[in-house]
């Protein structure tokens, strides 16, 4: 059964025995899960677009699809990159409009004279959706037509089509059908990073959520006057803490009566043996491991609080967060693991990988300092906070290092190698990290020009955005300077507009500033 038996004994107070073992699960408890959409990850795209800012956008959607993304400029260039490729590549995303050779050329092209061992899918991009250009596209045997803008969920639908026809092309359902959950719940963890990830996800189960930041402040909030009835309907609680950790803090809460059946749950980045049992001996009703599982924290907390009114949890994502761009998917970085974990939350997730850059910058140095000094406690915290945030944000090759160094370190065992591998680790996280967190170009400096030539270049923007045309962030940089130093706001709002491809708010956005 691939367990574990184990026995703590004290003399004068007793002895405590606690196994871990593997059972099968029940054949009559089992859940039903609707049937996924195909796994598409590592599939390989060529996307070819003479415009640099299109290029980028759609890198990056298809990136966050977890797709391998090559992209050219021309079609001369497609036919060098698919004559030379030693993998056939799965999908190519063709420009419409390029000068030379436009891309319904390229892809006749492609079809006739390109001898490849996978002919890949193809699918036409364009900024107009002129009715003779679709009526072509479909003549010479294209997959699937896409107008300009294109938006993540219009991309994802267009390639289900193209790769799997005979499948629904609605985007993927990660809505879980989940009753809401009804009740106040604090919320105690030190970590900000892991705050505002169990944050995200007690909130859309429905509940209020308080914070406590270590296990001291959680038995003030608890139990110090005024305490109303009922004000929390269950504590999660970390178990590794500053100033007092969740083990005292539980126990000086059962000391209450008042507070004998409030359900605490335990969470921590512990794996260790018998964590689970400490966790329930000290007075805990629950265990869950750190990082947290979206469906197991759910399943845990609906056996002890209310059922809500509504009926299901409703995905709360925007058209606007879908356009957040996120780093590219990387063995350093699992960015669809981290987005699980706050609930598909692009805005959230974003936040916290540039916080956790900002925040962990100096734990290697701290993490030297205390093992120089051999001060254990002080690395054991270090370590244990960094595994637990890592696995948070997706960083799980740093949080499996973070792992095999903490064991280590409590088995007494030599270090050095996996020392190494966590520095290595660590500091290709933060490399990668950091190029996402580096903070945009400065400002030009601002330069004074008469009303009627700004008027003028306000009217060259947005002729070219009502002509859909992707130049015009080009535009924007060549009259930055020139523009009102206090639409700054507003000015950072209308380039990210025009690199979502977002025109309609792009033009709105202009006329605010041109005001």
């Amino acid at each position: 059964m691939n367990g574990t038996i184990n026995v703590e004994s004290e003399p004068g107070k007793g002895s405590h025995f606690f196994f871990l073992a593997e059972f099968g699960l029940d054949p009559l408890h089992n859940r039903s899960y609707q049937p996924p959409h195909p796994d598409f990850q590592d599939l390989r795209v060529l996307v070819v677009d003479d415009n640099a800012t299109a290029r980028l956008v759609l890198r990056d959607q298809l990136a966050s699809l977890s797709f391998k993304v090559t992209s050219v400029v021309s079609a001369k260039q497609a036919y060098s990159t698919l004559r030379e490729s030693r993998k056939s590549f799965d999908l190519i995303l063709m420009d419409c409009s390029m000068p030379e050779i436009n891309g319904l050329e390229a892809v006749k092209y492609i079809k006739k004279q390109i001898r490849m061992s996978k002919v890949p899918a193809i699918i036409m991009v364009t900024a107009y959706a002129q009715e003779e250009v679709i009526k072509e596209s479909q003549a010479i045997g294209l997959n699937g037509f896409i107008s300009k803008p294109v938006t993540p969920s219009t991309l994802f639908d267009t390639i289900i089509k193209a790769l799997k026809p005979n499948i629904s092309s609605a985007a993927p359902n990660i809505q879980v059908e989940n009753k809401r959950l009804s009740g106040s719940v604090l919320l105690v963890e030190d970590n900000k990073i892991n705050q505002q990830v169990a944050e995200e996800l007690l909130k859309s189960f429905g509940l209020s959520v308080d914070i406590a930041i270590n296990g001291l402040d959680a038995v003030n909030k608890v139990t110090q006057p005024p305490v109303k009835n009922n004000t929390y309907d269950a504590i999660l609680m970390d178990i590794q803490m500053p100033e007092m950790d969740g083990i005292q803090a539980t126990k000086e809460i059962r000391k209450n009566l008042q507070f004998k059946d409030l359900p605490i749950i335990a969470m921590t980045a512990h794996a260790m043996t018998g964590d689970k049992e400490k966790s329930l001996h000290a007075g805990m009703n629950e265990h869950i491991t750190k990082p947290i599982n979206p469906d197991e924290l759910y399943r845990v907390l609906a056996h002890w609080l209310v059922h809500g009114s509504e009926n299901t949890i409703t995905p709360t994502m925007t058209l606007q967060d879908s356009y957040i761009l996120l780093p590219d998917y990387s063995e350093n970085l699992d960015v669809e693991w981290g987005l699980k974990r706050v609930g598909g939350n692009r805005s959230l997730f974003s936040k916290l990988l540039k916080e956790f850059y900002q925040d962990h910058q100096s734990d290697t140095a701290l993490l030297e300092q205390a093992l120089a000094e051999k001060r254990t406690q002080d690395v054991s915290r270090i370590i244990h906070t960094i595994k637990g945030v890592a696995g948070n944000i997706g960083a799980r090759k740093l949080q499996q290092s973070s792992i095999e160094l903490e064991s280590a370190i409590a088995k007494a065992k030599d270090n050095t190698s996996q020392l190494a591998c966590f520095y290595r680790d660590f500091t290709s996280l933060l490399d990668e990290l950091q190029q996402f967190s580096a903070p945009s170009e400065p400002e030009q400096k601002h330069n004074n020009i008469s009303t009627e030539q700004l008027n003028k270049e306000f009217k060259q923007l947005s002729l070219l955005l009502e002509n859909g045309d992707a130049e015009a962030l080009n535009y924007l940089e060549e009259i930055r300077s020139h523009l009102p130093i206090h639409t700054n706001n507003q000015i950072a709002q209308f380039e990210q507009a025009i690199k979502n491809y977002d025109f309609d708010l792009a033009i709105e956005l202009l006329k605010a500033i041109s005001k």
